[in-house]
């Protein structure tokens, strides 16, 4: 197809014919069902809310307060009474993940996930961005699936609590498929390991223990810290490590992985560098 194309851009007059004759395949009937498309697609936009952090709030943010952190400090005892339930994932990973995927390089009002949820196919939904697919699999696993894709979508686009759940027993699965019996501990304070795992929820691939942008933002966004009811108390050593070294890796490895990719996300990747160095240093 790709080297047609190049022929048909040569001049000849054989090939301008063939366009020209081209024409004859839009019919009536074709620019019907096309227009009928596009109207379809514009009312599943326009009727289906867009799947954001704000529509779960029960209160408006206060001044001052962003959405993301509104929504984290309002679900903070889910996130925390949940990541208690695992020992390889802690409270920032899962916070940091939300925000990847809701305000990074990431964003949860996705138009294919929009239609897809519209007429009931698998989509990607929810604070914690997991495909119904997904949730249903990790059920099925245990052998307590609870209904057909309709009825997971269902229930991870209205009940932010469910879907930061099934979020975090897949991320839990992927740290231990990726690191067998590390603690969340151990992820904190080596952050490679943690954008690795952040990489593979977020795209959903594995990329052979390399690190992806998605991964790198997360860890980005967790070196700049959380609302308070997510901090970690920074009582052991191991954090205090950490802040280090996540800076030393942002600045490092994070910059020279973005640069090929995404480098975009260099300013705000050095800036939480910076943000990590000054919260080890209170």
């Amino acid at each position: 197809m790709i080297r047609d194309m190049k022929h048909a851009g040569s001049g000849r007059s054989r090939n301008r014919k063939s366009r020209v004759d081209n024409t004859s395949f839009i019919t009536p009937q074709r620019a019907l069902t096309a227009a009928g498309l596009i109207g379809l697609l514009t009312t599943v936009v326009l009727s289906r809310p867009p799947n954001t952090l704000s529509q779960h709030l029960t209160n408006e943010p206060k001044i001052g307060v962003s959405v993301r952190d509104a929504f984290l400090e309002e679900y903070a005892p889910t996130i925390i009474e949940e990541s208690a339930k695992y020992d390889n994932i802690s409270p920032e990973l899962v916070a940091g993940v939300i925000s990847t995927e809701n305000f990074g390089r990431k964003y949860a009002n996705d138009l294919n996930d929009i239609a897809a949820v519209t007429i009931g196919k698998d989509a990607s939904v929810g604070p914690m961005q997991i495909r119904a697919s997904t949730a249903r699999s990790l059920d099925k696993k245990v052998g307590s699936v609870k209904g057909d894709i309709g009825y997971y979508l269902d229930l991870l686009s209205s009940d932010p609590k469910a879907n930061i759940s099934y979020g975090m027993k897949y991320l839990s699965t992927i740290a231990q498929n990726a690191f067998p019996g590390k603690s969340a501990e151990w992820l904190l304070a080596n952050p490679k390991a943690l954008a690795y795992v952040a990489s593979v929820y977020t795209t959903g691939e594995r990329p052979g223990q390399n690190v992806n942008c998605e991964g790198n933002f997360t860890l980005a966004n967790i070196a700049r810290g959380f609302p308070k009811p997510l901090e970690v108390t920074g009582t052991d050593r191991e954090f205090y490590i950490s802040r280090r070294s996540m800076a030393e890796y942002l600045e490092r490895d994070a910059v020279k992985i973005a640069k090929k990719h995404c480098p975009r996300d260099i300013p705000y990747i050095r800036e939480s560098a910076g943000i990590a160095r000054n919260r080890e240093n209170r």
